[in-house]
């Protein structure tokens, strides 16, 4: 008998004899007779189906199962490929069948896109595969839409087992990173990171931030170089350098100190100090600087003696006489000045191994007033021993 059969109507289970290759329908449609039992020979594949009708659709050198569309070679069940709708799976290869087609991931409803707990892009087993050389990925996110807000990429944490579980992070839980590897030639070695960690006290709606940069250095270690607080102060690992706005040192300075430039690309916290004629008084948060010789203080004294100081200036207000003895310590430049005001006058006397030049006269022990008036101003030529009159104003002043 010859029949041209090109659907194959299987209703009832397959069964296959044991180690052989034949296989055997039962209740063909075309009823009871010669028909009722069709034997196959050289047909290696078994199919047991678990319910409902199977149609085999023969088409050239491939089969084709109903409406799912899973296509295959005659006598293989390897590798099959399915066709549903515009989309073609074969093996782990997901591909659209249309001219260059998108593939979309639409959740229906409120389902959601999920990645199973096994996918993981791990720098050592998966990942993105360029297909052209010299080529990188560039991965942009567009949002087109009229408003001020742009797009945002999220990294959420939760200490939940699963969706929807909002158990609170805690401090110093990692919330997202961002790591970047590259090739040493066998593997991917980490180079940078970006990592946002919780921080502080968690409460509801508060989560306080903490941002960690990170570089690998010379020997491949990863290294902390930036950090940003909740308060948002940067803390930096290293001193930032002079040429980058920096003091490229981490000593604090103590007060009254100020940044003091150094042969090397580095400042030093230092003090200004006291010198000839400067005096310097650093405080905290302040400097304060006073000029000294060049500056003369001035006293009123009453009395019939006085020991003078240097660089100050005496008015001299008693009715008698008074006595100013010179200081037996002092240096080149300072000075000593005399007003006379009180009717008594004044005496200058040098202390022990000194003398005091006025004009021509070479030592003296004593200069005195010759009016009330008269005025004088003795500076000091040479340290502890001698003093001169650099200028005066008296009728005739009194050498002796």
């Amino acid at each position: 008998m010859s029949q041209n059969i090109e659907q194959i109507y299987i209703a009832n289970p397959i069964t296959s004899n044991a180690g052989t290759d034949l296989m055997y329908f039962g209740q063909s449609p075309y009823g009871a007779g010669d028909d009722a039992a069709m034997l196959y020979s050289n047909f290696s594949a078994q199919f047991i189906p678990t319910g409902g009708a199977v149609l085999l659709n023969p088409a050239g050198n491939q089969t084709i199962l109903n409406a799912h569309n899973l296509i295959m070679a005659l006598g293989s069940m390897v590798a099959p490929t399915m066709l549903p709708g515009n989309l073609s799976l074969s093996g782990n290869t997901v591909s659209s069948t249309n001219s260059n087609g998108n593939i979309e991931l639409l959740p229906n409803g409120t389902g959601k896109v999920l990645e199973g707990t096994s996918f993981v892009i791990s720098p050592s087993s998966a990942g993105f595969e360029g297909a052209t050389a010299g080529k990188g990925y560039t991965y942009l996110a567009a949002a087109y839409v009229n408003s001020l807000t742009g797009t945002s990429f999220g990294g959420l944490k939760s200490r939940g087992a699963s969706i929807g579980d909002f158990t609170a992070v805690q401090a110093n839980d990692i919330l997202c990173t961002f790591a970047a590897y590259g090739s040493d030639g066998t593997q991917f070695s980490q180079s940078s990171t970006i990592q946002m960690l919780a921080t502080g006290t968690i409460s509801n709606g508060i989560v306080p931030g903490l941002m960690i940069l990170g570089t690998a250095n010379a020997s491949g270690t990863m290294t902390t170089a930036l950090t940003i607080n909740s308060s948002q102060a940067v803390i930096l690992a290293n001193p930032l350098l002079p040429a980058s706005g920096g003091l490229g040192t981490a000593t604090a300075p103590t007060a009254g100190q100020i940044p003091i430039g150094t042969s090397g690309n580095i400042y030093t916290p230092s003090a200004i100090n006291s010198g000839t004629g400067i005096v310097v008084a650093n405080g905290s948060g302040s400097i304060t600087i006073s000029a000294t010789g060049g500056g003369v203080a001035w006293v009123s004294i009453s009395g019939t003696t006085q020991a003078a100081a240097v660089n100050t200036g005496y008015i001299v207000a008693n009715a008698g006489a008074t006595t100013i003895s010179l200081p037996a310590t002092c240096a080149i430049g300072d000075t000593i000045k005399v007003n006379g005001l009180g009717a008594g006058g004044w005496i200058i006397t040098p202390a022990g191994g000194q003398t005091i030049k006025v004009l021509t006269a070479s030592a003296g022990t004593s200069v005195a007033s010759a009016e009330q008036y008269d005025c004088i101003e003795l500076g000091c030529i040479t340290a502890n021993t001698t003093w001169a009159a650099r200028n005066f104003t008296s009728t005739g002043l009194v050498i002796t």
